[in-house]
């Protein structure tokens, strides 16, 4: 499972800003890659054998700018324990 930045462009409701689309970075685990849109998920159970994910979001690629592959789960598990350790 890759983690994942995105930089995408969403679009903006809210009545007391400007209503233009606004430029977003999204940080999360990508669950579905598909030509039409992206899956990710910024939160993940900690147990390895629980596919729970909160805060999944579905990105259509025409709104996608960029996506950086920032590492791997058990490389990401491996680098915090070697900063921590």
């Amino acid at each position: 499972m890759k983690l994942i930045a995105v930089t995408w462009t969403d679009t903006v409701g809210h009545p007391d800003k400007d209503l233009k689309p606004v430029d977003m970075t999204s940080i999360g685990y990508l669950l579905v890659e598909r030509d039409d849109f992206i899956v990710i998920a910024s939160t993940k159970s900690v147990d390895d054998d629980d596919d729970c994910f909160g805060n999944v979001n579905a990105i259509p690629r025409p709104c996608i700018k960029t996506v950086v592959a920032l590492c791997d789960l058990q490389q990401c598990d491996n680098d915090i324990e070697a900063y921590f350790g």
